[in-house]
């Protein structure tokens, strides 16, 4: 079944937010040999005040089709693309077609796109634009496969998930994994931290430890050195003396008296 005329004006909320789709006096059955051909479509002659008549332009410009306009046959995929722009003003909440009626049908027919501006200075999610021009495509067949479909990415845009028509980048994605378990990840990163810090003080603790022991050892070098230094100058010191006595005694008594016997 194809509403053909669904606008704002025919979509209600009840008391717990349930959805309720109104006026379904347009509406065609498809397949449906019972349901009686339509009337032939004037669409030049749509009324500056009438947005639904049956007979001439039959639904709202506004949020029409171009094959509504064109008075082409209907599928579900047209109010698809009534749910677009319904969708479009409800994100700017303007209507997606300014104008007059006849200006309004005159773009329908011309398969414009719907003007997403916002009344506010903050830019659209490019995600919902994305599904907002997915669903209002110009030709049917390169909309979405179902309704379900458009329902479906619009759940996911909700969820801050990707929407099918946009993939998300590498960096995107990741960014959406974040937001979505902040918790895991703030642990992850502490861990991460607390991991790196351990491995830092565990190797200035290595470092440290090191350059105590080549201290330890200079200083073990050092006395060392300190030593035989001693040790040098304490046997030097005794060369010394034995040599004093050595010339000593070359020039004792003794030794001139003992000279003629040697002779």
């Amino acid at each position: 079944m194809v509403h053909r005329d669904l606008k704002p004006a025919n979509v209600m909320l009840g008391t717990y937010n349930e959805v309720y789709v109104m006026d379904w006096g347009v509406a065609r059955v498809l397949d449906d040999p019972l349901e009686p051909a339509p009337r032939e479509a004037r669409p030049a002659a749509v009324a500056a005040g009438a947005l639904t008549q049956d007979g001439e332009v039959i639904g709202t410009p506004a949020y029409m089709a171009p094959e509504q306009a064109r008075c082409e046959p209907v599928t579900p995929a047209t109010d698809q693309y009534a749910l677009g722009m319904l969708l479009a003003e409800l994100v700017t909440l303007a209507s997606p077609r300014r104008g007059s009626p006849r200006q309004q049908l005159a773009e329908a027919l011309l398969g414009a796109a719907p003007v997403l501006a916002p009344r506010f200075d903050a830019a659209l999610p490019r995600e919902l634009v994305a599904v907002i021009r997915k669903a209002t495509t110009v030709l049917p067949e390169q909309r979405y496969a179902s309704v379900a479909e458009l329902a479906a990415d619009v759940r996911r845009f909700v969820r801050d998930e990707a929407v099918s028509v946009l993939p998300d980048r590498r960096w995107i994605r990741i960014w959406r994994r974040v937001k979505r378990h902040p918790l895991i990840v703030l642990g992850t990163i502490v861990a991460c931290l607390l991991l790196t810090s351990a491995l830092a003080v565990l190797t200035l603790a290595r470092e440290l430890a090191a350059r105590e022991r080549s201290a330890r050892e200079s200083e073990h070098i050092f006395a060392l050195t300190t030593a035989v230094d001693r040790t040098a100058r304490s046997i030097d010191a005794q060369f010394h003396r034995v040599e004093q006595l050595l010339e000593g005694l070359g020039r004792s008594p003794w030794s001139r008296r003992a000279s003629p016997c040697r002779a």
